[in-house]
């Protein structure tokens, strides 16, 4: 959508109905394609697209933070510490990759049934010091995973 808005800003030929036209098929051709609108949002160090009505929270602490992701009726759907010394069990971890960016995943069922994961993403490191995303959840609903799943697939390194 940005985009189109740039290009009507650069060529301005294609005029206000040509704009509103553009900017309508791009929404549906999202929507075509069981995309969501989302919103990128930028953790330290670390930023990833939040799907339409998701917000995310971030309490800074002095060497990490916590992220708290919300749906829109305020229930917890993610959760993310950012720092350099995650609390993560590499024991029956699977590798993953993300972006570009190296990530290891557990996932178990809790005792209520719901379907629990972590997931670490190396954002940046070197043999002393390395930046990790550790991400968790236990949700029960699969929209839910899905919602959080594309939050964790998103993920990028802050430039």
């Amino acid at each position: 959508m940005f985009h189109e808005f740039q290009m009507f800003q650069r060529h301005r030929s294609i005029g206000v109905p040509g704009f509103l036209i553009a900017l309508a098929v791009t929404c549906l051709a999202q929507r075509a394609h069981g995309q969501q609108p989302s919103t990128e949002f930028d953790g330290p160090g670390y930023r990833v697209q939040l799907p339409n009505g998701t917000t995310g929270v971030t309490e800074a602490r002095i060497d990490f933070s916590i992220t708290t992701f919300k749906k829109a009726d305020g229930n917890v759907l993610l959760s993310a510490y950012a720092g350099l010394h995650p609390n993560f069990s590499e024991r029956g971890s699977r590798t993953d990759r993300f972006n570009g960016l190296n990530a290891k995943r557990l996932e178990w069922p809790d005792s209520e049934k719901k379907k629990c994961s972590e997931v670490l993403v190396t954002i940046r490191g070197s043999r002393q010091f390395t930046f990790s995303v550790h991400f968790w959840y236990c949700l029960a609903s699969e929209a839910d995973l899905k919602l959080a799943e594309s939050i964790i697939r998103s993920i990028r390194a802050e430039p």
